[in-house]
């Protein structure tokens, strides 16, 4: 019996790279999958159904169980219809892996207002939108669930060109803490994953340019934390950002230097902050 037998997962942008890669790995725990995707280009432009459709066939084809969504989580009526989805293939939602995202390049200076909009729109509204229908309908069931947001590196490092990018990603992060506090009483955990992986939104940035990087930065390599995160193995957990890069895992910590008091026992001025700037942030 697999880990996440019995449990139904919603995977949102899962059509391909890391949501497909975290939605074939919950399937070959036994989840019961549906396969959130719009099939839109990597800067969210066009649709095709397909790109669901054959994830979800592929799931089958193997001797899982799996449907396929095509509504845009960016949209609180398409959140609603993806849900309903849900329930009418299988009575009910367990899981919820918040993945959908989309990347426009630009400098800061020339960022159009419907490009900053559309990401932050996918990202951080598709998550809060999910999370939120994904919370009323298991305090609806009164039951336990879990929830696992990705974020990216790239939103906790930042990065030159992608800063709307990086800022729905980094937003992802203070709402996923949050959420973990929020939900704990109802037993929904909620943690986030930080990949650093191969895939279309990444692989023509400069991170990626090394000898066999589509091997050894696959998404594949992000199923297995998701695998965990998401059933009752991790029950205690929540509120974790964890990174994958490759094959290694590690944890991102936020810490705060120790406070530092101005030798006046009054206040700051200019001059004594930069004379003992280096104290401040040891």
């Amino acid at each position: 019996m697999g880990a996440l037998s019995g449990k139904v997962a919603v995977v949102t942008g899962s059509g391909r790279g890391i949501g497909r890669s975290i939605a074939m790995r919950l399937a070959r725990e036994q989840a019961r999958v549906v396969i959130n995707d719009t099939g839109c280009s990597p800067n969210g432009m066009g649709q095709d159904p397909s790109v669901a459709d054959s994830v979800a066939a592929e799931i089958r084809a193997l001797g899982g169980q799996a449907s396929a969504d095509h509504h845009d989580v960016g949209m609180r009526s398409g959140v609603e219809a993806l849900f309903r989805s849900a329930v009418e293939a299988f009575g009910q939602v367990d899981i919820l892996v918040t993945n959908a995202g989309i990347v426009r390049e630009g400098a800061i200076e020339s960022i159009l207002d419907e490009d900053w909009d559309a990401q932050l729109r996918t990202m951080l509204g598709g998550t809060f939108l999910c999370t939120q229908q994904f919370a009323r309908h298991l305090k609806g069931r009164k039951s336990p669930g879990r929830v696992l947001m990705v974020s990216s590196q790239l939103g906790l490092q930042g990065a030159s060109q992608v800063a709307s990018y990086c800022s729905a990603k980094a937003a992802i992060c203070g709402f996923g803490l949050s959420a973990a506090q929020e939900l704990a009483e109802f037993g929904i955990t909620v943690n986030i994953l930080s990949p650093m992986a191969y895939t279309r939104l990444t692989a023509g940035l400069p991170l990626m340019d090394f000898p066999n990087a589509e091997q050894l930065m696959s998404p594949d390599f992000c199923g297995d934390i998701s695998a965990y995160l998401v059933s009752d193995a991790a029950a205690h957990l929540t509120g974790q950002i964890i990174h994958v890069q490759g094959s290694q895992l590690s944890a991102f910590k936020i810490a705060m230097t120790d406070g530092v008091a101005p030798k006046s026992g009054a206040n700051w001025c200019p001059e004594e902050i930069r004379e003992r700037w280096g104290e401040i942030v040891r």
